[in-house]
């Protein structure tokens, strides 16, 4: 009779591992922000991501994404933080920081004040895939969860989020 084979317990995909090695190395690793965006982490020089299309598992790099991936691909070690061992202070962009003085510092959406642990991010009201602009004229200042949820809506129906969400903020 032959020995029943226990299941191999399944490895981690690449991508699992590689946000395990960026946080190893001194790297943050952040919540994605569309669902576009394979990994998203904050290093030595800012944010970098990478980013997957629906027929590519990963199509673009921005930042120091390339640079990373390929050094964990060799399986060396990558330093994401000043000699020092002390991380960079965050930096606004100064994009975020014209619209935080333009429009306040609460989500477009909810109505949310921004903290550490609700940061804002960049949100395109007519969405890039609905060709709008990336303008500071076509974009607002939302908290993560908002900005997931309001995805590439169009621009009427992110009206309607925003209205939605605030009814449901201001009633709680």
């Amino acid at each position: 009779m032959a020995a029943a084979r226990t299941p191999r317990a399944k490895r981690p995909d690449e991508m699992t591992r590689f946000r395990a090695w960026l946080t190893a190395n001194g790297a943050e690793v952040l919540a994605p922000t569309n669902p576009y965006e394979v990994v998203r982490f904050r290093g030595s020089q800012g944010v970098s991501i990478i980013y997957r299309s629906d027929t590519k598992p990963i199509s673009r790099m921005t930042g120091q994404a390339a640079e990373a991936l390929a050094t964990f691909r060799r399986g060396e070690a990558m330093r994401f933080v000043p000699a020092t061992g002390k991380t960079a202070p965050a930096k606004i962009e100064p994009i975020v920081r014209a619209l935080l003085e333009r429009d306040g510092p609460t989500c477009f959406y909810c109505d949310a004040p921004f903290s550490e642990t609700l940061p804002p991010t960049r949100e395109h009201l007519l969405s890039r895939t609905h060709s709008g602009p990336d303008h500071i004229a076509n974009q607002a200042l939302a908290c993560q969860p908002c900005n997931l949820k309001a995805g590439h809506l169009s621009l009427v129906e992110k009206i309607r989020l925003r209205d939605r969400l605030r009814a449901e903020r201001s009633a709680s």
